[in-house]
């Protein structure tokens, strides 16, 4: 019976490792600030950004990935070997910082250009762990989410919903990658504060400046 526990949770948390892919929090994010300040985006704007988005931050960081699995330079996609996130680390901190120059042609999109910049700021801190143990990016992801909309809440008065949610996606996505053994605690918490500090700073300065 316990056996059989196990592998549920195990399987639960696999699942929840997928579903919470940092990949997806920036699309969560302009979702989140389209919802906020709908009235300053037309069709053609939501549309350019959600597209430089999903291009830059998930499908060619994504399908750079890939190719370097096919290629044999890493040979697992979800990075086991700490040594294996350097190259995708730095590729994924380009696009983020790409994509965030993108965004800085849509002047209602200052928020969005400065989370994807505090995001490839966030890649860099994590890379800069790399040598010593492997902070989870996907707590990372999140945490930087929530001190987001942590600020967010305050500038905007958002729904205490919208910030009970993000908080449990956090703490549920670092159960997960712990129930995985992918990270050991102390890398959990290094994720948690690679990714909450940076976000959390830079938008309150730019919030209360």
């Amino acid at each position: 019976m316990r056996s059989t526990q196990f592998n549920s949770k195990y399987l639960i948390a696999k699942i929840l490792s997928y579903v919470l892919h940092p990949a997806i929090v920036p699309v969560v994010f302009a979702l989140l600030f389209f919802s906020i300040n709908a009235p300053l985006f037309d069709r053609v704007q939501k549309i350019y950004i959600l597209m430089s988005i999903i291009v830059g931050t998930y499908f060619l960081p994504i399908t750079i990935a890939l190719l370097f699995y096919k290629l044999n330079i890493l040979k697992s996609l979800e990075m086991h070997n700490r040594q294996e996130r350097k190259a995708p680390y730095i590729i994924a901190a380009v696009f983020y910082y790409l994509t965030a120059l993108a965004l800085k042609l849509v002047p209602a999109a200052q928020l969005l250009h400065l989370f994807l910049m505090a995001t490839s700021i966030v890649i860099l801190v994590l890379l800069a762990q790399i040598p010593f143990y492997k902070a989870s990016a996907h707590v990372a992801s999140f945490a930087g989410l929530l001190a987001a909309i942590i600020v967010l809440s305050r500038m905007y008065n958002l729904s205490p919903l919208v910030l009970t949610l993000a908080i449990a996606a956090t703490g549920i996505i670092a159960w997960a990658r712990l129930e995985v053994e992918a990270h050991t605690s102390a890398e959990v918490f290094a994720g948690f504060l690679s990714g909450f500090t940076p976000i959390f700073v830079l938008f309150y300065l730019f919030a209360f400046k």
